[in-house]
């Protein structure tokens, strides 16, 4: 091959790689135009502005979602709350119905006063349901005599120098019996004939127990 001849076809060569680089650059012009000015850059621009919106309602979402899990998470807190309130009212009525509940119960039946003069020692007895414990009873005898006139037994035997009675245990399904003396005053304005007792019993160490007051016993005040 001849000189010429080598050099006519190295600038065919030449310029055949000329003219594709610029068709790569006319063609990526084309695409870049296309995708920015011409028709496929508003097709692109809706497909990004389509994934930025899909981002936002994902991230409007995961918000969502932990709103929704904090406030889940309130309200339960609120409902925890609130059992642990019910749980503790009821456990303070359940000890005010246990702090307020009767200590003893009496019959309505077993009581006696023996009958005796002023100034004389007599027998006295009450027939109860002890229904729980609540330490000492402090005891108040009492009597009303003629003319309606109130008195107070005197010398109590069960009574301690503080007026404290003796604690007998509780049984609730059995009647029991307490038996003691007591003097019935001989000044005071006792006179004789009909008489009629009865007893109060009080817990100072319940002081949320309403005091019982036992039936009235009837009794004769004799003469001296």
């Amino acid at each position: 091959m001849t000189d010429e001849k080598r050099t006519k076809a190295g600038l065919i060569i030449e310029t055949g790689k000329v003219a594709g680089a610029f068709t790569t650059v006319c063609g990526a012009a084309v695409l870049i135009y296309g995708m920015t000015i011409g028709p496929l850059g508003e097709i692109y621009t809706e497909i990004r502005s389509g994934m930025e919106t899909n981002r936002q309602i994902q991230s409007e979402q995961q918000a969502i979602q932990a709103g929704q899990r904090d406030i889940l998470s309130s309200i339960a807190n609120v409902i925890a709350m609130q059992s642990q309130n019910v749980a503790r009212i009821e456990r303070l009525e359940a000890q005010r119905a246990e702090n307020n509940s009767p200590v003893i119960r009496f019959t309505t039946r077993g009581h006696s006063v023996e009958n005796g003069p002023p100034g004389g020692t007599v027998e006295i007895a009450w027939q109860f349901f002890k229904l729980r414990d609540c330490g000492q009873p402090a005891v108040d005898l009492m009597f009303r005599n003629g003319g309606g006139r109130l008195h107070r037994f005197e010398n109590v035997s069960i009574l301690d120098a503080a007026g404290r009675g003796v604690s007998s245990a509780p049984d609730p399904m059995m009647a029991q019996i307490i038996k003691y003396t007591a003097r019935i005053p001989a000044e005071d304005g006792v006179l004789p004939g009909q008489g009629s007792a009865w007893v109060r019993v009080a817990y100072p160490d319940c002081p949320t127990v309403r005091p019982e007051v036992s039936p009235e016993a009837q009794f004769t005040i004799l003469p001296n």
